[in-house]
């Protein structure tokens, strides 16, 4: 008997845990979750510090990289769309660095604070990487990318998905940054 309820235990907690892995909601799409971890939430209470971060920077500077003119049009091109990226005055810009310095909470509420006060609508905030997303007069950014709280600031952008798992099916468009995601539950199955 004592060796029936060993053995049962064992298929009891991995059946459980089958079952877990598994509980993803298919009526959540990817690109919904995926938001909910750079988003603000009421519980979180506004910006929260950001860690320094190597990034890599893009292959080639992209138009509005160097253009006031191009930057404004890719903006305007976007229904007034931006990410804006905040950092500690002082510091080097990631796009020339590399390299994403720490950017403290209070930091991000300052930033924030200074583009509601030119006009800009924040729409989002990505607190986990001191960004947000804005909508905005786009002949306001010239000016706001040499502000010296501003990291970077570009036009919102739209990125496809490409892979071997899409060759020969239709490409569909993503907004930029949207992985594809498998749920951790496969994993853990070691389902293929």
């Amino acid at each position: 008997m004592r060796r029936f309820h060993s053995v049962f235990g064992v298929v009891a907690v991995t059946a459980v845990t089958m079952l877990s892995a598994c509980a993803d909601s298919p009526t959540v799409p990817a690109q919904q979750r995926t938001q909910k971890l750079f988003r603000v939430s009421a519980r979180a209470g506004g910006p929260v510090d950001v860690p320094a971060v190597r990034m890599d920077p893009p292959p080639a500077p992209r138009p509005w990289d160097t253009s006031d003119s191009a930057l404004v049009a890719a903006i305007a091109d976007q229904d007034g769309h931006a990410v804006i990226g905040i950092k500690e005055v002082g510091r080097g810009r990631a796009l020339t660095a590399g390299m994403r310095s720490a950017v403290s909470a209070n930091t991000v509420r300052g930033g924030l604070d200074m583009l509601r006060g030119r006009g800009v609508e924040i729409v989002e905030l990505y607190d986990a990487i001191g960004a947000a997303h804005v909508r905005m007069d786009p002949s306001l950014a010239p000016a706001l990318r040499q502000h010296p709280l501003v990291d970077y600031l570009e036009p919102r952008q739209i990125g496809r998905v490409d892979g071997s798992l899409f060759r020969g099916m239709a490409m569909s468009s993503l907004p930029f940054g949207t992985p594809q995601t498998i749920p951790w539950g496969i994993a853990l199955v070691r389902a293929p």
